[in-house]
């Protein structure tokens, strides 16, 4: 049955008012416990049992992915897998200058990103850590051979939770009116942020992609929104679909806000800063309004009418946000790049670290 009847305003309005309760709930243990926010970080996988005075509410939580019973396809895993071992410094590429941008052009999900300092102040490592993720989920073998990931993208999910209880409990000026913070319709908004505007900056540069990458991509993007808490069956199962969903949130939620020119304005400082290509960097405002169009420019007050030679849009695939400047011929390589320059730029490996939590 077709998805098309779940993509009304009333269906989304309700699922503003839907979070994460699995991943709530075992944030609420953690809040003031570092002790187990420390053995968490300390894991390398998730365990097959846990400590005898771990909560109950993070053993339901870790539970979750030791026993889930999604039916995913080994052959869809393997040629998303594939795809992004080809493409993925397009890939990474696409993120840094087409899908993070367009994601601060919704005005109530950006309020969640700007109260976060860390954020706004250090830009440069939350890129990273977000590369760091793409590059865990995208390893060849991941979830049916290497299930270690799943630990990775259990982190996420927690991380989501923790952004949540700070704003529910920290932030002094939260409006209702944007909804719940971090809820369902902005989680199924940045999915597809992350898959299907992909593919669609990577065909406005005149690549052309098989339709069964395109079904496999979003097929895998599905599994791993489902093991970040997102109610799958809203999900599309194909391109009508996709682009309905993707339309409607746009159209309900795209529009200007303090928040959202805040954290473009510190996107392109850090671009400023740290892209080592002084060709593309004069073309960097030029460059995002050509990928995010002109309502997502308008909302972040971007240039309306981008000029960029040819010359440069060809040069974009070999720019970054991680400096990955050389093109990789595979997942392997390109993860060597992506670590090294990590260690250059943070004088240390990049990994996903809880935080703690205090009490309010």
């Amino acid at each position: 049955m077709s998805k098309i009847r779940l993509y009304t305003d009333k269906h989304l309005d309700a699922l503003r008012e839907k979070q994460d309760p699995l991943a709530d709930q075992a944030v609420n243990a953690l809040v003031g416990q570092n002790k187990w926010v420390d053995v968490i970080n300390g894991w390398t996988t998730i365990p097959e049992t846990f400590p005898s005075d771990f909560p109950i509410s993070l053993t339901s939580f870790f539970s979750f992915y030791t026993d889930s019973k999604y039916v995913y396809d080994p052959l869809v895993c393997k040629r998303a897998q594939t795809f992004f071992s080809k493409n993925g410094m397009a890939y990474l590429s696409m993120l840094s200058f087409y899908s993070l941008p367009y994601t601060y052009a919704f005005a109530n999900g950006a309020q969640v990103l700007a109260s976060s300092r860390r954020i706004i102040e250090d830009v440069g490592k939350r890129l990273a850590e977000t590369g760091f993720f793409l590059m865990e989920v995208f390893q060849p073998g991941a979830f049916f051979e290497k299930e270690g990931v799943l630990l990775t993208v259990a982190k996420v999910r927690l991380i989501h939770a923790i952004s949540r209880y700070f704003v529910l409990h920290f932030h002094p000026n939260w409006n209702s009116c944007w909804g719940r913070p971090v809820n369902q319709e902005d989680m199924l908004g940045t999915n597809l942020a992350f898959s299907l505007l992909v593919i669609r900056g990577m065909r406005k540069l005149g690549n052309s992609i098989d339709k069964k990458d395109v079904d496999a991509l979003m097929g895998y993007w599905k599994m791993i929104g489902y093991y970040l808490g997102l109610e799958v069956e809203y999900w599309p199962e194909d391109a009508k679909e996709s682009f309905l969903l993707e339309k409607t949130i746009r159209d309900r939620q795209m529009k200007g806000s303090m928040a959202g020119r805040l954290l473009i304005k510190s996107l392109m400082d850090h671009f400023e800063q740290q892209l080592n290509n002084p060709v593309v960097l004069p073309f960097m405002e030029d460059i995002m309004s050509y990928f995010i169009g002109t309502q997502a420019a308008k909302a972040l007050g971007l240039k309306l009418l981008p000029t960029i030679p040819s010359s440069i849009l060809s040069l974009i695939l070999q720019s970054n946000s991680f400096n990955i400047g050389k093109r990789p011929a595979n997942y392997k390589e390109l993860r060597y790049f992506f670590e090294s320059e990590g260690r250059k730029q943070f004088e240390g490996e990049i990994s996903l670290q809880l935080p703690h939590v205090r009490g309010k």
